[in-house]
């Protein structure tokens, strides 16, 4: 006990040596984190690419294929309720947890094994702030941690429409890095992909509208980085130079040394490009880019009706962004001329959807089962491993479930509740319950290391209690190895002591005393003072101890946990020389 109490004093010196130099800190001020950065502009752009590019030469930004909660959620949130309570707030991190983990390309940790998110802790960490910009934070940061980064960068293109959430949350340590695309080549490739909108006026207007935010937030927000994909294919290098002091905002960050992974960058570029044929390029290395620079020039007809609606479509975005026209003049469509291109796109989507399903089952499931996230009435339901195909129902839910989520609008948010499927109202105490059995079955399987350490550190703690009454080292022991939240910490070891306690009164009432005790019952009369003490000088403590740990960072609580290590050694043996001399 004592060896394992100094080996980590030890460790905790010789962490607290190498930071330097030494600065005095207040312990609760908020560490300054690292900035957070978001990729805006249009799908179909170069961003994966780019992303990944980033992550390769700036190893301690993690890349992770992005979340898109936002886009999701924001336009359902009230149907989650007032987030304080605790129910629909836990409802609201089952549901974003369910949804990540359900991406069409799973988040992976260092290892290359996929990250299990822990939505007890996940909750934990956003008390005090909770919203789903802090929940999407704290995801975000799990990935980074798993990966051993120090910050991310999130590719939801679409975040740009919540500027000013994101601002209000993250403050000055938002960053944007703004890629774009000559529209016509967009528009070419998302006619090509297996999902997304497939006619070339909507998805040339569409475009136009997601550049058009990008831009104002170039004009009035000083941190965005604005990149054209076609600079990056004719000259990648200097592109990312100027990236790289974007990114390092001159050398001032600390994940600002320019250190490539070595093979990084591939692992991660073969797990998306595998996954669906949308990311097939990120396996081509440099042979595509000579292909892909202006790829409209031998598809579309510079005379064709293709070429003027998608032209027609962007047409003053296109200017600004230094794109030349090609057809003479714009045209304007009227609107029932619009409106035939609408549904047209909306009949483009439904065949790309059955396509998908017959060429690549496997990617269309995973979206699917994205999907039926979404429609889930009481999101705090376990999703079941059929699930997206038993409540994905073509004929019921078309409109909702099998368009884009991008459509949703906070205006249809009751109509999207109304074609899930309907479930009997339950309690709250019934639902609490079934979150924690859930937590429970996540957390135990499939098993891991950490799940066999807690049984032993449980075991051993349970049999040295019932042996010599010394419960504490192994569950001080197992915490120095692991690192939970403080409160984590001190709740579980309330519930231990609990158990351990009532488990024990039990004992002592139900077991005879042996004849040397001169006692007819463990509970003696004379003992009286002695539990009344105990009891006082523990409520009046308890009060004293809560309000003082709210001083204790990470080194001075394991520390303390150290003394308390030693102590607990020390007093073993002393009292055990004194016996055997007796």
């Amino acid at each position: 006990t004592i060896g394992v109490a100094g080996w980590q004093i030890f460790n905790i010196y010789r962490s607290t040596r190498s930071r330097v130099p030494v600065i005095p800190v207040d312990l609760n001020e908020e560490i300054k984190k690292e900035p957070v950065y978001f990729m805006i502009g249009s799908q179909r752009s170069g961003s994966n690419w780019l992303q990944l590019l980033i992550n390769k030469r700036h190893p301690s930004i993690a890349a992770p294929h992005p979340p898109h909660i936002f886009k999701n959620f924001f336009p359902i949130l009230s149907n989650f309720g007032n987030l304080s309570s605790d129910t629909n707030f836990n409802g609201l991190v089952n549901a974003v947890c369910d949804f990540v983990e359900a991406n069409p390309v799973p988040w992976l940790n260092k290892s290359q094994s996929a990250i299990k998110l822990n939505r007890l802790m996940i909750k934990q960490q956003c008390e005090g702030k909770r919203s789903l910009i802090m929940l999407f934070e704290v995801i975000m940061d799990t990935f980074a941690k798993a990966n051993d980064c120090q910050t991310w960068i999130c590719k939801s293109m679409t975040v740009g429409l919540y500027q000013d959430e994101l601002y209000r949350h993250f403050g000055g340590r938002l960053r944007y890095i703004y890629i774009y695309r000559d529209p016509r080549d967009v528009c070419l490739s998302f006619k090509e992909a297996p999902v997304g909108p497939a006619h070339y006026f909507i998805i040339s207007t569409t475009w136009a509208i997601q550049q058009r935010i990008a831009l104002d937030l170039l004009k009035s927000f000083p941190s965005v980085h604005a990149v054209s994909y076609e600079s990056l294919l004719q000259g990648k290098e200097i592109q990312l130079k100027l990236l790289d002091y974007f990114l390092s905002e001159g050398g001032k960050n600390s994940h600002s040394d320019v250190t490539p992974k070595t093979n990084g960058e591939l692992v991660e570029a073969e797990n998306r490009a595998e996954k669906s044929v949308l990311w097939r390029n990120l396996r081509r290395g440099s042979s595509f880019t000579v292909v892909q620079l202006n790829k409209w020039e031998k598809s579309l007809q510079k005379d064709g009706i293709e070429l003027e609606m998608v032209e027609s479509g962007s047409w003053d975005v296109m200017e600004e962004l230094g794109y030349d026209h090609v057809t003479e003049s714009k045209k304007e469509y009227t609107e029932d001329e619009v409106k035939c291109f609408k549904e047209q796109d909306e009949v483009g989507r439904d065949a790309k959807n059955v396509k998908l399903k017959e060429v690549d089952f496997l990617d269309w499931e995973r979206r699917e089962k994205q999907k039926a996230i979404l429609l889930r009435k009481h999101h705090g339901t376990p999703l079941k491993e059929n699930s997206a195909l038993a409540i994905v129902n073509p004929s019921t839910t078309k409109d909702a479930a099998l368009s884009s989520p991008t459509k949703y609008s906070n205006n249809n948010a009751d109509e999207i509740t109304k074609v899930a499927p309907k479930r009997k109202p339950i309690d709250d105490c019934s639902t609490e319950l079934r979150e924690i059995g859930r937590e429970l079955k996540k957390e135990l399987w499939p098993p891991r290391i950490i799940t066999m350490w807690m049984f032993v550190s449980g075991f051993v703690s349970g049999f040295l209690g019932g042996l010599i009454s010394v419960r504490g080292p192994p569950l001080i022991v197992f915490f120095f190895f692991y690192d939970y939240p403080k409160v984590q910490v001190k709740a579980n070891g309330t519930v231990i002591a609990a158990v351990n306690t009532l488990v024990r009164i039990i004992t002592y009432i139900v077991k005879p005393t042996p004849p040397e005790y001169g006692h007819d019952t463990w509970f003696v009369g004379e003992d009286v003072w002695l539990y009344v003490v105990v009891a006082v000088v523990g409520v009046l403590a308890s009060p004293i101890g809560i309000y003082l740990s709210r001083y204790l960072n990470k080194w001075t609580y394991k520390a303390g946990l150290a003394v308390l290590l030693i102590v607990n050694g020390i007093t073993m043996i002393a009292t055990s020389i004194v016996k055997l001399s007796e």
